[in-house]
């Protein structure tokens, strides 16, 4: 189910429902695991109208776009993802819609801040943002307040209103490569 994140910002930005059976019926562990439910739970506190629908043994999910609202109410959403997926996972799966919501973005979400198995904060924070930027979303901030397995990260950004060209077919040449390193728990 590694593509349910892209078939609900599909359903979403193309306002068509979405229906997904037999989600790992072949499996173990069959259905929805629980980093996916929280992802939709996400998507239900950013939108307005949407009808999320799982039945009880989590193989099946219907799934009924709403309106992009960001901030439904107007104020600072506080989320908790939880620390099976990074947070990296969730922003990945929110950043295509919520340049397109209704209002202003304030966001803070709680869960660890790397995975093996998904790209980490800083891939979001220095890859994903500046296309972002590129591309006209004005006043996007992604802040890291803390780090580890209790991260807790703040995105704040206004809507896009008119999506600027890009072109990246000359990429220009490579002047310098830098990286960052981080660790937790670890002596020194």
């Amino acid at each position: 189910m590694s593509l349910l994140r892209y078939r609900v910002i599909a359903s979403l930005l193309s306002g068509k429902r979405l229906r997904v059976t037999d989600i790992r019926g072949k499996s173990d562990y069959p259905g929805l695991n629980n980093a996916e439910v929280r992802y939709l739970e996400l998507i239900g506190r950013l939108t307005t109208g949407s009808i999320v629908d799982i039945n009880a043994s989590g193989t099946r999910l219907d799934f009924t776009p709403g309106v992009i609202m960001n901030n439904p109410g107007h104020g600072h959403i506080e989320f908790d993802c939880g620390t099976e997926k990074s947070l990296g996972y969730y922003l990945e799966g929110i950043l295509p819609l919520v340049i397109f919501g209704k209002n202003k973005l304030n966001l803070t979400l709680k869960g660890a801040s790397h995975s093996e198995a998904d790209n980490g904060l800083d891939s979001v924070i220095y890859a994903q943002i500046p296309i972002l930027k590129k591309f006209g979303v004005e006043n996007v901030n992604l802040k890291a307040m803390t780090r580890g397995e209790s991260c807790e990260v703040n995105l704040s950004l206004s809507p896009i209103r008119k999506l600027s060209k890009l072109n990246l077919t000359d990429p220009g040449k490579v002047k310098k490569v830098r990286g960052l390193a981080f660790t937790s728990k670890m002596n020194v």
